[in-house]
């Protein structure tokens, strides 16, 4: 996915310093994004990371004054603005097909919630069950499992 300056400023409600344009293909820590994404800043104790981005913008706060050579989208609130961004660049989840693989072990009183998917080489213990156990899930990634 790739949206543009002008797009993100408009989902974050923030306000666009810098070319509307530009093109952002992600979103990153300030240490680590590069040129083509976003990151955030709203904490001074990451101020050094802040000077030394390599992201082609960066999410502050609205009162935020110094001046750091990249486009900025000021915010009331940068995490959440931030937040907001990083869901429209996630992968949607990973669906599985309802079903147990035939290489999973499952205790015989183990209690398993409807429509679960339990992946290859899953051991399911009648002592360890837990309702997010690895590996069991309910077309997508969490379910309910639990033991009689």
């Amino acid at each position: 996915m790739t949206l543009t300056l002008e797009q993100i400023a408009k989902l974050s409600d923030g306000e666009l310093e810098g070319d509307p344009e530009t093109k952002i293909t992600g979103a990153a820590s300030l240490a680590e994004a590069t040129v083509h994404e976003i990151s955030f800043f709203n904490n001074p104790r990451y101020l050094a990371q802040l000077r030394k981005t390599r992201a082609a913008a960066v999410i502050v706060p609205c009162d935020f004054a110094e001046q750091i050579g990249v486009a900025v989208i000021r915010t009331s609130d940068p995490a959440k603005a931030f937040e907001q961004v990083v869901t429209k660049f996630a992968p949607p989840p990973i669906k599985f097909a309802p079903g147990i693989h035939p290489s999973a072990v499952i205790h015989p009183r183990a209690k398993l919630g409807d429509h679960i998917s339990i992946q290859p080489l899953v051991v399911i213990e009648l002592d360890h069950v837990r309702s997010s156990a690895p590996g069991v899930t309910s077309g997508t990634m969490s379910s309910s499992v639990t033991a009689a």
